[in-house]
């Protein structure tokens, strides 16, 4: 392979997962929740009819990039603690692009955090689960 060629396909190795991340990280600029909620994006709900543990994570990346933190732990208590992950991981892979190195972090503080956002997810899903389906966040203002 030339060089130039590798140099390039390098670059974009670097680059385009970090693009990804911040189009994920910043998509709530262009896009409120309220406009995906119509749209079935859960396979596991397609199938048998209730929510996943994942359910209302795009809400929740959505609502996070807009500002509005109460109604992002609404949509998926998991969900701020997965975007902070996402925008440290963003910023390790810009870093390791850049430098060479990216950020320290001791792998049990990797564990705690994935423990927590496991029982995050899961939490949130039974209580979801035991408490049946919810209106949406300005409807729970006038009816709890």
């Amino acid at each position: 392979m030339r060089p130039y060629v590798w140099i390039l396909f390098s670059f974009i190795k670097t680059i385009f997962p970090v693009v990804v991340l911040l189009v994920i990280l910043t998509a709530g600029w262009w896009v409120a929740p309220e406009q995906v909620a119509p749209i079935p994006l859960c396979g596991f709900k397609y199938l048998f009819g209730i929510d996943c543990p994942g359910c209302g994570l795009t809400r929740s990346f959505l609502a996070i990039a807009r500002g509005d933190i109460l109604d992002a732990f609404h949509y998926n208590a998991a969900g701020p603690l997965i975007y902070l992950f996402l925008g440290g991981y963003a910023v390790d892979l810009s870093l390791k692009g850049v430098r060479g190195k990216g950020l320290n972090v001791s792998a049990r503080a990797s564990e705690i955090f994935g423990i927590v956002v496991g029982l995050l997810l899961f939490g949130h899903w039974i209580i979801r689960l035991a408490n049946g389906p919810t209106p949406e966040w300005p409807a729970l203002l006038f009816f709890h």
